[in-house]
């Protein structure tokens, strides 16, 4: 390794993924296994950034019985140390999460395309008068 790649992942786990400054705390469940989980570090965009959310023309509202459903997705940012699995889930912010892609991979960090699904209505049933 060169002294400006040392110097990249040092700011890597110094600055970016470091809990005090931009990165939280977000588990990982290797290829969905509950019994595998691992906390990792990792900063976390879920903004509503263009393109990124139903609303913004990226997603799907399937309807069921129980009402419509929206997937969003976010942006995690990660150490490119940890070999992911296209199976791979995470629970972020509280939301069970699951890996669409690996949007890039530098060797020092990468970042992953993840979605999960949220109920925003409630089928109703309109009734003639």
């Amino acid at each position: 390794m060169s002294a400006f790649t040392d110097m990249l992942d040092a700011d890597r786990d110094a600055v970016f993924l470091n809990t005090s400054e931009f990165a939280e705390q977000i588990t990982l469940y290797p290829k969905g296994n509950v019994d595998l989980a691992e906390d990792i570090t990792a900063v976390v965009n879920n903004d509503k950034l263009i393109g990124t959310n139903e609303v913004d023309g990226d997603g799907v509202t399937p309807e069921s019985k129980s009402g419509s459903r929206i997937r969003e997705t976010m942006h995690l940012h990660i150490s490119a140390t940890i070999t992911i699995d296209d199976r791979d889930r995470f629970l972020v912010q509280g939301k069970n999460v699951g890996l669409r892609r690996v949007l890039s991979n530098d060797g020092h960090m990468q970042v992953l395309l993840v979605d999960y699904v949220s109920a925003i209505a409630t089928k109703t049933t309109r009734t003639a008068f």
